[in-house]
């Protein structure tokens, strides 16, 4: 017997380790879009017809990767804050979660 100590990641209990996966429209206020995720992942940002507004991808270890779309934010993007979001997991990466801030 003994005493251990597990450690998760912030939002680390379900993840998308290979694929795509897009979004249903999502609503906010923020500016910023912020991706918890390991490796690469490729983010494009979808106008309500599935009109590709802007694409980037984050690669690394980050509990908050900022991602930026051509130097512009998600708020330039899409001024009315209406988007959906595909999200590509690329090779051994993996992806748990978004926050539009």
């Amino acid at each position: 017997g003994g005493i251990f100590r597990a450690r998760l990641r912030v939002d680390g209990f379900v993840s998308i380790d290979a694929g795509t996966v897009t979004t249903k429209p999502l609503q906010f206020e923020g500016g910023n879009l912020y991706v918890n995720s390991v490796g690469a992942v490729s983010v494009e940002v979808l106008s309500n017809v599935g009109q590709v507004l802007g694409t980037s991808t984050v690669s690394g270890d980050s509990l908050r990767h900022k991602v930026t779309f051509g130097g512009k934010s998600l708020r330039k993007l899409a001024p009315k804050g209406l988007v959906s979001l595909r999200f590509t997991v690329m090779g051994t990466g993996s992806l748990y979660s978004f926050t539009m801030r």
